[in-house]
């Protein structure tokens, strides 16, 4: 029995630390989106208004794939649902 109380308490564990992980992930998600926003007008002036170059589409990819990147794993992050009891027990078996 206390097997199983042991086993349920390291469950609550995982599952409020994905918890906390998706969290931070949708703040760090957060502040770059801010960021983004925040600095578009010169970004419109200093980048897009240029001509084309390796160097323009490197920034470009970098600059919105990371953007694009960090709200998947956001959604995917909040969407995964947490392991259960059964899980872990045929794992730690």
């Amino acid at each position: 029995m206390a097997n199983i109380e042991q086993k349920l308490d390291e469950l609550a564990q995982v599952v409020s630390s994905n918890q906390t992980i998706a969290k931070f992930g949708l703040a760090a998600t957060s502040l770059l989106a801010y960021d983004l926003f925040i600095t578009f007008h010169r970004e419109v002036t200093c980048i897009w208004k240029r001509q084309w170059s390796a160097v323009t589409f490197v920034y470009a990819a970098i600059r919105y794939c990371t953007l694009l990147n960090m709200t998947l794993q956001c959604v995917l992050g909040f969407m995964a649902s947490p392991p259960n009891i059964t899980t872990c027990v045929r794992r730690s078996a």
